[in-house]
């Protein structure tokens, strides 16, 4: 476990953000106290310069796994949990390749805002994972985002229409 090994207690930020937020009094406080407090926020940049001093090491991709995870609970594109996910992914790619275990990262891409690169990173772990549980794990995972695009897809016209009949008034068929 790299809380462990390393001194580092995420814990003590979720501490804080919950007390603050229980004591929030109006909106405006609230969101400075999201901005200022909230792990989702603070704890990205943390682990990503946990990772780059333990490069390399299990401590490092475990520091990336955590980056990503955190981006599955947020929507905003622009947060800092969904930034570090993309540069969590980049990472990856360029200096964990080879290593044993990068197949855990690939069910942190579902939820949360979009990542570009998580397609060429499920790619690259297909064409050139010396292990097999990572290629198929990479594998699984093309194939689950596919299914969504296509979902996704498929009920464009169903939403458009509802929101045509919404606009004008009409009562929509579903």
């Amino acid at each position: 476990m790299i809380y462990r090994k390393t001194c580092f207690r995420p814990w003590a930020t979720q501490s804080a953000y919950s007390l603050a937020a229980e004591q929030a009094e109006d909106e405006v406080e609230l969101n400075r106290m999201y901005e200022e407090l909230d792990p989702r926020e603070l704890m990205p940049t943390k682990y990503l310069a946990l990772e780059e001093k333990h490069r390399g090491t299990e401590t490092g991709l475990q520091s990336l796994v955590k980056v990503a995870e955190i981006a599955r609970s947020v929507g905003d594109p622009d947060s800092n949990a969904a930034k570090g996910r993309v540069e969590a992914v980049k990472r990856r790619l360029k200096h964990y390749l080879h290593h044993e275990g990068l197949e855990s990262i690939v069910a942190t891409l579902g939820g949360g805002p979009f990542v570009p690169e998580a397609d060429d990173f499920l790619q690259g772990l297909v064409e050139k994972s010396p292990y097999r549980k990572a290629q198929a794990e990479a594998l699984i995972g093309q194939i689950i985002r596919g299914k969504e695009t296509l979902t996704a897809e498929s009920q464009l016209h169903a939403i458009r229409t509802s929101a045509n009949e919404r606009l004008s008034g009409a009562t929509p068929e579903m």
